[in-house]
């Protein structure tokens, strides 16, 4: 290959289908989001039973916006990975660096 032009001299029509199904496979995996892409929702039961809260305290903490909920229809669904990013490190003097 050059800047100007892929010249097809001395390539089988075998190895021409090769080249052309790798680089097809390697555009279609850039464009599939892979399973860690994609976004994992819980009921309110799950994140209730999860981050071990009642239901009063979970319904403060998405009026307060601490957790964002989803609503579809009549259910409150939230990300998995948004419930486990809103749960904060508690930094003790006992083990703080000096």
């Amino acid at each position: 290959m050059t800047q100007n032009g892929i010249y097809l001299e001395n390539l089988t029509v075998h190895k021409l289908k090769d080249l052309i199904s790798e680089t097809v496979a390697e555009q279609l995996q850039k464009l599939t989001p892979s399973p860690k892409e994609q976004t994992e929702y819980l009921t309110r039961a799950e994140v209730k039973k999860e981050i071990k809260i009642s239901f009063p305290t979970l319904n403060e903490y998405t009026k307060k916006g601490i957790l964002k909920g989803y609503r579809i229809g009549g259910r409150v669904l939230y990300k998995r990975a948004e419930v486990e990013n809103s749960l904060k490190e508690i930094q003790t003097i006992k083990y703080r660096r000096i």
